[in-house]
């Protein structure tokens, strides 16, 4: 027996070294002096101190992921394109199967966008060219995806005509004003006309030949037209290409120049190439070209046998750019640019100082109803919410510095959502407790007991939200890996402090006078009176209230069909609103000022060249100004953000940018339906090991159904759809799956030997388990709902847009969903697919029959 006493004191006393065991590593090891921030510091992403932030998606021919060996080799590439920017501390990964991703913290990180161009290096023979006019205009964007010929031809009207006779640059200068609807046409539209008309048409212009999709012009065999900002060429075949490019340096000999070094068979190539141009009188120069541009374009002097030398007027800086270009420009893979993202070190500030603030208000929120609901059990609620607390930030520091792991938004939301579940894992073992209790047990020995049953419920249902970390991390890009890993670390972590904390702290308090007192201990009800209660609220508290949930299961099912039938006219007719993730857009954020308001920000965009969509202020305290823009190239995107900055009288580091194309939203997309369906065939395995088939079937629809609502509320009340708001989707089923299994837990037990001479019939035994965990199921949610309602009100109030308020908008609406679901959905199916059991179905039979009998005996 004094073994037994001291148990508990053993398990704190391992919590305690495990505590100071992690502590110690923290204080005593890594950079900086003992106590110090550098040392106390987390790794924060670059969301949370200002930075810019770049992911490249690998496209391939045949459309499927490209091999690791060559993903890798661009990796590499791009990181030596990356260093030779001269940026400071930058950090280039793979990420998935298919991206790359670049991050460099601080100012100056504009430079990194143009570093995942395709950089298709060839070299060409000038045939021809023309001077361009300056200041041409920004070319549309609204246009076909991939038009074709004869499209852009049917759009030029009359104009085509006129274009095809004409046969050069001349002639086409003399008839610009018929030729004007060239200047209509997307670069998209541009890149499908022949060279020829590229060349001599006037009103095509060097921005509408730049701002061509990647790959353009990468066919060597045919002639092509490129600019190189003073003329536009008319360029021969490919003669030699990037991968005959041995080596290239910038160095000074009466001004800065380019030197370049060939391969054997590439040294060749050069040498004849060079014998042409050089024999081709007035045209003697070679274009080096590099995807749709003309890099340079050098006269050659001579027939060249050794290293080309690159003059120009070139400055330190664009010889060493240009360098850098040729040496690394032959990449094996091409590049869609996913996202780029600049974030201001005031924005990225506000945003730290947002999520620790709905950190701290989801924490007091929780301890303040457990306080309230349980009292003096409450504050085993907030003992360990503070030692998950010193576990889990210590283990942040720990992990930055051992595998480089960043604190992100979306990480400190996955952590803020973890408080509801380390908290719902109490409300279980306490609402177990009051079973205990109630069944007759002492107040001390119902804790063992309660702990015993309680156990199993715990296990599994954190289990479930592991794995739904878990499948998020493996299948997600970008920072919701950082939700799921946040999420798992905590949910992992609180584990370790049921065992070694809560459990052992209930066995010590329930041997305080405290403990038994009604008023004080928060068992309530539970201890005053040991007969029936009284009053429907008491019911409730007791699991006594009787309500008919499952009798009643054709009306819930009735109210789910018209939601359902709702949500499907809604998705039908209205649709999604879905964000520029989906389709392809920029935004640029700048803070208020008094040179700056909602109509001098989106007039400074637009006076940019750039198509608004929409303009918005968002924040409270600090308040800015989001404004949406049609899709720019990344050159476009430096130009708009440099020309915003200079019209507000801002720098442009206080502009924060990001432009994302359609195809990343897409990645993310698919992402998540494949974790759907991984986590879904988890999910079902699970549930048939824990429990049987058809509580996996009735558990899925439910499920199935906890998304259909949370999609429909976004489609009716017109909310944005994010990548954040997909991904959310996947933890709802998390904690969708964690109400349930609190439920069938209680539904297994009761039924377990309901075959065996019981008087209830399988729907009664399993109506009772539902009343019976009522109060649990109410109170899990709420529990649940807390943090994430003060993430909700932190994301909207304080920043307006972005991960907090799109995630935590998300799993409100899901999670409020699943209270309906978990009580009048999942039970009920359950009930209906038993009775396809002959043996339950003759059981229930029999019971029906034998009160029908005795009904008028004692009547």
């Amino acid at each position: 027996m004094a073994g037994e006493r001291t148990r508990p004191w053993r398990q704190v006393a391992v919590l305690g070294v495990i505590l100071v065991g992690l502590w110690s590593l923290v204080l005593f090891t890594g950079p900086g002096k003992m106590f110090s921030s550098e040392r106390l510091k987390p790794r924060l992403g670059l969301d949370l101190v200002g930075g810019t932030t770049l992911t490249l998606i690998a496209r391939t021919p045949d459309g499927k992921p490209p091999s690791g060996s060559s993903l890798e080799q661009a990796r590499r590439i791009i990181e030596n394109r990356v260093n030779g920017l001269g940026v400071a501390e930058p950090e280039v990964v793979t990420e998935g199967d298919s991206n790359i991703k670049v991050s460099v913290a601080g100012t100056g990180g504009d430079a990194i966008k143009q570093v995942g161009q395709p950089a298709q290096l060839k070299f060409r023979k000038v045939v021809g060219g023309v001077p361009i006019t300056a200041n041409a205009p920004a070319p549309p964007t609204a246009g076909p995806d991939q038009p074709t010929l004869d499209q852009v031809k049917a759009k030029l009207g009359p104009a085509w005509p006129v274009a095809e006779a004409l046969k050069t640059p001349d002639e086409g200068a003399a008839k610009a004003a018929e030729l004007a609807p060239f200047g209509t046409l997307t670069p998209k539209e541009v890149a499908v006309l022949p060279a020829t008309a590229q060349l001599n048409v006037p009103t095509v212009t060097c921005r509408q030949l730049d701002e061509r999709p990647p790959g353009s012009i990468d066919r060597a065999d045919v002639q092509v037209v490129a600019c190189d900002g003073q003329f536009k060429y008319l360029l021969d075949v490919a003669k030699v290409v990037g991968t005959d490019v041995a080596g290239a340096s910038d160095t000074y000999d009466q001004g800065w120049e380019v030197i370049l070094k060939f391969t054997g068979s590439g040294q060749d190539k050069w040498t004849n190439l060079t014998r042409e141009a050089y024999d081709n009188g007035a045209m003697n120069q070679v274009a080096i070209v590099l995807d749709n541009r003309v890099v340079s374009a050098p006269r050659i002097q001579g027939v060249i046998n050794g290293d080309a030398r690159i003059t120009g007027s070139f400055s330190r800086s664009q010889a060493a750019e240009l360098a850098n270009q040729l040496k690394y420009g032959a990449l094996p893979l091409s590049f869609e640019q996913g996202e780029a993202n600049s974030i201001s070190a005031t924005l990225g500030t506000e945003q730290l100082r947002a999520g620790l603030l709905a950190a701290g208000i989801g924490m007091l929120l929780v301890v303040v109803y457990a306080l309230f609901y349980y009292r003096l059990l409450g504050t085993v609620i907030l003992g360990s919410l503070v030692i998950s607390a010193l576990l889990t930030y210590a283990a942040l520091v720990l992990l930055g510095r051992q595998i480089g792991f960043t604190l992100t938004l979306a990480g400190i939301a996955g952590f803020i959502v973890s408080l509801g579940v380390a908290a719902d894992s109490f409300v279980i073992y306490f609402e177990r407790l009051k079973d205990e209790i109630h069944e007759g047990r002492s107040p001390r020995s119902a804790v063992d007991r309660a702990w015993i049953r309680a156990r199993r419920t715990i296990i599994s249902a954190n289990v479930v939200t592991i794995g739904a970390a878990v499948v998020l991390y493996v299948v997600s890009v970008g920072a919701v890996k950082g939700f799921a890993f946040a999420l798992g670390l905590a949910t992992i972590l609180d584990l370790l402090v049921v065992f070694l904390f809560r459990h052992p702290m209930m066995t010590m308090l329930a041997n305080l006078r405290a403990f038994l007192s009604p008023r004080v201990s928060g068992l309530g009800r539970v201890l005053r009176s040991a007969g029936p209660a009284k009053g429907f609220l008491a019911k409730l508290y007791r699991g006594e209230a009787n309500l008919d949930i499952v009798g009643r299961r054709r009306v819930w099912y009735a109210i789910s069909l018209a939601i359902v039938v709702i949500a499907a006219l809604s998705f039908t007719f209205r649709g999604f609103h879905l964000g520029i993730e989906f389709k392809g857009g920029n935004s640029f954020q700048v803070p208020a000022s008094s040179a700056a308001n909602i109509d001098t920000a989106r007039n400074a965009v637009t006076d940019a060249g750039a198509v608004v969509v929409s303009a918005q202020r968002v924040g409270g305290t600090s308040p800015t100004y989001l404004v949406r823009t049609a899709p720019l190239t990344a050159d476009r995107t430096l130009a708009v953000k440099n020309a915003v900055a200079s019209t507000l009288h801002l720098s442009p580091d206080l502009v924060s940018d990001n432009r994302v194309s359609a195809a990343w939203g897409s990645q993310i997309t698919q992402a998540a339906l494949w974790g759907l369906v991984i986590f879904l065939a988890l999910v079902i395995g699970y549930l048939v090991v824990r429990f049987e088939w058809r509580m996996a079937v009735a558990a899925i629809l439910a499920l199935i159904f906890d998304l259909i609502v949370a999609a429909a509320v976004y489609s009716l009340v017109g909310f944005e759809v994010s990548p954040s708001t997909v991904i959310g989707m996947l933890t709802i089923l998390g904690f969708a799956l964690y109400d349930v299994v609190v439920v069938f837990d209680k539904v297994q037990e009761n039924t377990a030997r309901v075959t065996a001479g019981t008087r209830q019939t399988y729907a009664e035994a399993a109506n009772l388990a539902v009343n019976q965990t009522l109060m649990r199921s109410i109170n899990t949610s709420v529990i649940a709902l807390l943090p994430v309602a003060g993430m909700l009100f932190i994301g909207v109030g304080l920043l307006g847009a972005g991960t907090l308020k799109d995630l935590a908008l998300v799993l409100f609406v899901g999670m409020a969903t699943a209270v309906f679901s978990s009580i009048l959905l999942a039970t009920p199916i359950t009930v209906d697919l038993k009775y396809g059991d002959r043996k339950i179905r003759l059981h229930d039979e029999r019971i029906r029959a034998k009160r029908a009998t005795t009904a008028p005996a004692t009547g």
